[in-house]
């Protein structure tokens, strides 16, 4: 059997790859299930799906169903349907539909795939068995998990019910969306049974229209539905990892050059610190050799500020300040020549003026200290 590596920093987390050496009980399948394959969408990638179909096909399949799967290319192998062989290989007790579920997928994929090879021969109408799109039943297979959550019944995993249903490449999304629709309207069932009073005719209808719920039951379905959301938008994420390209970085001295300062004040003998360095930092020290002002950037969290054309944003207008150089021959210089962040800090505590920062930065202005 094929052995899987998953990731050693995550196991911590994820655990070891399942096994079931026990038996499960029939009201226990559903949720074993999807257990199971929650664990291998997160872990497996396209070359371990095939090498879990190939285990299969050779321990439960024919030469001709084992060569029809070598000629699929990664990205069409069915990965659900390659996690529940896996599964069954490690000890599950796979149902027998799932099971011919298994090779009806790998037969579909590969149908697909000569449709797509074959170009140059006349177009011949196959027929094959239709299997429901996703998004056309979201939402009747997530009200009815709703329904038997109020019945007080087991639910079922988003994970094992999209199995009887096609799932297109962005269709994890739009039944994300779906769901999310659903919630909508017991979140303001919520809203609307604290209001109590001043509601509208819409609010309540939808009032009256839940009214054999309980609050408790209501906020169970939107746990429910909640945890649908998450798997779902989880589901997306991984499909769309190898579409994603690496973002080029940004040059730095584009992002600055918009920004006016004073790169030496020959009076003062003092020259500003590099302005690429203002990019996520935390706090900066600035002085306006024309207003006399020395100004303290804090930023709103670590590595919050940084340059937007002429300006500093991303700072704590509460917590930054600026304050008046009565002295500035003596003050400045010396305030510059500290190195320390406490000294830097307390220094400028001692000053008895204070007032308010401007965002943007002048011609006159020297960068003095940047954290």
């Amino acid at each position: 059997m094929y052995n899987l590596k998953p990731p050693v920093a995550e196991l911590k987390f994820i655990g070891s790859e399942p096994s079931w050496t026990d038996p499960v009980l029939p009201e226990k399948y559903e949720y074993e299930l999807g257990k199971g394959l929650n664990w291998y969408s997160y872990v497996a990638d396209k070359k371990d799906d095939r090498q879990f179909l190939i285990d299969w096909f050779k321990t439960n399949g024919t030469k001709d169903q084992l060569s029809t799967l070598q000629k699929i290319p990664d990205k069409y192998l069915p990965g659900t349907y390659a996690h529940c062989a896996r599964m069954a290989m490690r000890g599950f007790p796979l149902s027998d539909h799932h099971k011919e579920k298994i090779w009806l997928r790998v037969q579909e994929e590969s149908t697909r795939k000569a449709e797509e090879d074959d170009t140059t021969k006349p177009a011949v109408i196959k027929v094959q068995p239709t299997i429901p799109l996703a998004i056309d039943y979201i939402k009747a297979v997530v009200c009815d998990q709703i329904e038997a959550l109020i019945a007080d019944e087991k639910t079922i995993p988003i994970e094992t019910l999209l199995l009887e249903f096609r799932v297109l490449n962005n269709h994890h999304s739009a039944c994300c969306k779906k769901v999310q629709e659903i919630r909508a309207e017991y979140a303001e069932l919520q809203e609307n049974r604290k209001k109590k009073k001043n509601l509208t005719d819409w609010e309540a209808q939808l009032v009256e229209g839940y009214r054999h719920l309980d609050n408790k039951t209501v906020k169970e379905i939107i746990k429910l539905l909640d945890g649908y959301i998450e798997d779902l938008t989880k589901l997306q994420i991984k499909k769309s990892v190898g579409k994603i390209r690496k973002k080029k970085p940004t040059d730095k001295r584009k992002i600055v050059r918009g920004l006016k300062y004073l790169v030496k004040d020959t009076t003062l003998n003092i020259s500003s610190e590099d302005p690429t360095t203002l990019i996520n930092c935390t706090e900066v020290y600035v002085y306006d050799t024309k207003t006399r002002k020395l100004s303290n950037y804090v930023a709103e969290y670590p590595g919050g500020i940084t340059v937007k054309g002429a300006s500093l944003i991303g700072f704590s207008e509460t917590k930054s300040s600026s304050k008046t150089m009565r002295k500035p021959e003596q003050q400045v210089p010396e305030f510059a020549n500290k190195k320390r962040k406490g000294d830097i800090t307390t220094w400028y505590k001692d000053i008895k003026s204070k007032g308010t920062v401007r965002p943007r930065l002048t011609a006159t202005t020297l960068i003095l200290k940047v954290f």
